[in-house]
């Protein structure tokens, strides 16, 4: 692992089919786990009010990693690549990394 400290990614996604994407779930959050990963918020969103793209959101969240090299590793990971394949991409038509950033290990939730 690195030594540059817990980072989060604040991600905004449109999920069209919930029990697709609740399977994606299921047989991603283990690998996350493993590597020490977690979701701090996830929350379903109702209606957008502003947006600078023109594809919409309705789901919210903050996964986070012990460290980029992890991060990095986790997305990269075959056997989480295979659970993507199978359930993300065919329940998820768009994602928006809204913001990257190191946090402190103090922080609530951590």
């Amino acid at each position: 692992m690195g030594t540059d400290g817990p980072v989060e990614d604040l991600v905004g996604i449109h999920v069209t089919d919930e029990t697709l994407y609740a399977r994606y779930r299921e047989g991603m959050l283990p690998i996350l786990k493993r590597m020490g990963g977690y979701f701090r918020y996830d929350a379903q969103i109702q209606s957008e009010l502003k947006s600078p793209v023109k594809h919409s959101i309705n789901r919210l969240f903050i996964i986070g990693f012990p460290d980029q090299a992890t991060r990095d590793e986790f997305f990269s990971d075959t056997e989480y690549l295979a659970v993507r394949k199978e359930f993300f991409e065919s329940s998820v038509d768009s994602v928006c990394r809204l913001a990257r950033y190191h946090v402190n290990s103090d922080a609530p939730g951590l």
